[in-house]
């Protein structure tokens, strides 16, 4: 009996030995799984960036994204927490979110912001999104560090490097701001005073911020940006919460290389002399040329953007991103906002809608002719709303425009000033295969190849609706 006895008390000695090695197994195996959710979160090889954008920047907010996506190694994990006003509608945010399905380790979080800082003062061309960065401390506070980088930018190289820079005793890391920092500049003189510093040697520009969110928490520094703000316009300050950056985080922001933040605005009115001399404590001569060259981060800053002119540096590599965005995120529903196309006949798609002979002046004819290239079969489409269009052709900067507002058919079609009206407006629809049709605003009446003629000249005007590939056209990536 007692041998049986011990038997038993062995075999649940041995059973609860063995239950407590898989229990503890499992626990070990919880705990380095949180453990790497944790590191994650930290920013263990993976990117938290916050962006902010409104419905007029939808194009150029995906263009930068997906020069990020592109050129990230591929164990880079990307995190984009995108701020977006209250009008950006459902199918912009889908056209975001589009990115984590055609790129591996890549996520995208949108957040409404609504009417947030609504009142605050603004100049200039810039709008309240701007504004949009100074809430990352709480709006990501799961991230102890966040890149915030602005969205007329491309990026051209992968990250990580900006990324891991050690701001552990800085509240942010960016690039000196060309316009405002050259030495015995105008700004450099005075504008320190406005912002109540000591000096202009550490301000930098806002468009793209290594941000410790860890040490802003800790330091209650997103209520100083809040209190800070109400006195911009007495203040007379000139860059909204770049300014707010710069006044509130002044001591405790720590410098880096121009090629993270080339402002083309300022880099081409300035000589390599005097790039030298303003970024001489963060790179040499031979960093300032490969940041010139081959920035990692192109900044199209000021009034110029690559999405409003061709005539701008390095408008080429963002017109390559945008030709990517096109065909694998815009070419699914109807023609992007403010992409430029070559409008082809689906009669013969070796025929495309000409300006006559690239004529500049208003009431310039709008015909059919071979393609050849030219700015004359060129056109940027304009994103109104919805599937309303304005269509600017390259080679006058006017407008598509239905002659005299005529609502009858055969009404012709030329070039004219832009006045907003709704002759020189079009709905662009998708009819299948490629193929859309544009109708008229102001009329009802399609945009139409005169009896369907193939031949160079042939003209065209407005004709109502027949359903015949005389109004069907394609838009190719120009």
């Amino acid at each position: 009996m007692n041998k049986k006895i011990l038997v038993c008390n062995k075999i649940k000695g041995l059973v609860s030995f063995f239950i407590a090695i898989i229990f503890l197994t499992c626990f070990v195996s919880f705990s380095k799984t949180k453990a790497t959710d944790y590191n994650i979160s930290k920013g263990d090889k993976v990117i938290p960036i916050a962006m902010a954008t409104d419905n007029r920047y939808i194009l150029p907010t995906l263009v930068s994204m997906t020069s990020i996506c592109e050129n990230k190694n591929k164990d880079t994990v990307i995190k984009f927490n995108i701020m977006l006003s209250g009008e950006v509608n459902a199918e912009n945010k889908k056209k975001m979110k589009k990115l984590q399905e055609l790129y591996k380790n890549v996520s995208v979080d949108t957040f409404d912001m609504k009417n947030k800082f609504s009142e605050a003062y603004l100049t200039s061309y810039i709008t309240t999104a701007t504004y949009y960065r100074c809430c990352i401390p709480s709006l990501l506070k799961q991230y102890g560090k966040v890149l915030y980088i602005d969205t007329d930018t491309v990026i051209t190289t992968d990250l990580w490097d900006l990324f891991s820079t050690d701001i552990s005793e800085y509240y942010i890391a960016g690039v000196k701001d060309m316009g405002m920092c050259f030495r015995g500049s105008y700004l450099n003189n005075y504008y320190y005073k406005k912002l109540g510093i000591k000096n202009m040697n550490q301000y930098v520009n806002a468009g793209i911020l290594l941000i410790n969110n860890k040490k802003m928490r800790e330091d209650n520094i997103e209520r100083k940006f809040y209190d800070y703000i109400p006195s911009l316009a007495s203040r007379e300050l000139l860059l909204q919460d770049q300014d707010v950056f710069n006044a509130v985080c002044y001591g405790k922001i720590k410098l880096v290389s121009p090629e993270y933040n080339w402002m083309i605005c300022h880099a081409r009115a300035a000589s390599f002399e005097q790039l030298m001399s303003l970024y001489c404590d963060v790179c040499d001569h031979r960093g300032l040329n490969k940041a010139q060259s081959y920035p990692a981060i192109i900044h199209y800053c000021g009034y110029e953007k690559p999405w409003n002119t061709t005539n701008i540096p390095f408008y080429q590599q963002w017109d390559n991103y945008r030709k990517i965005v096109d065909k694998k995120i815009l070419n699914d529903g109807y023609p992007v906002s403010y992409g430029i196309y070559n409008i082809v006949s689906s009669i013969d798609e070796n025929y495309a809608i000409d300006v006559e002979r690239s004529k500049t002046q208003d009431e310039a004819n709008v015909w059919l002719w071979s393609r050849n290239g030219t700015n004359a079969q060129r056109f940027r489409l304009i994103n109104i709303k919805g599937d309303e269009y304005e269509i600017e052709p390259m080679c006058s900067g006017k407008r598509i425009d239905v002659y005299g507002e005529g609502k009858e058919a055969g009404t012709n079609i030329q070039q004219f000033s832009r006045h907003g009206r709704d002759n020189q407006r079009f709905y662009v629809k998708h009819v299948g295969n490629g193929y859309y049709t544009i109708q008229s605003k102001c009329n009802g009446l399609f945009v139409d190849v005169r009896y369907s003629e193939i031949k160079d000249g042939t003209n065209i005007w407005c004709w109502p609706g027949n359903g015949t590939n005389a109004q069907k056209f394609k838009f190719v990536v120009a």
